[in-house]
Order: C-alpha cells, then sequence, then structure tokens
C-alpha cells in the first residue's frame, strides 16, 4: 500500500465477498 491512503482508497475498492481488492479502470 501507498504512503497515501487517500489515492489507495480512490484507485481501489475492496470486495468484502471475495477478500481482495479490485483496481478500478478509469479510462
Amino acid at each position: 500500500m501507498t504512503k497515501n491512503g487517500g489515492n489507495f482508497m480512490e484507485k481501489y475498492i475492496f470486495d468484502e465477498g471475495n477478500g481482495l481488492w479490485y483496481e478500478l479502470q478509469r479510462d
């Protein structure tokens, strides 16, 4: 995880069902 937690949370979303992090696809 990067030091900038804000950017991390904006770029990734946590799937509680699978316990995995997904990177948001933004074009």
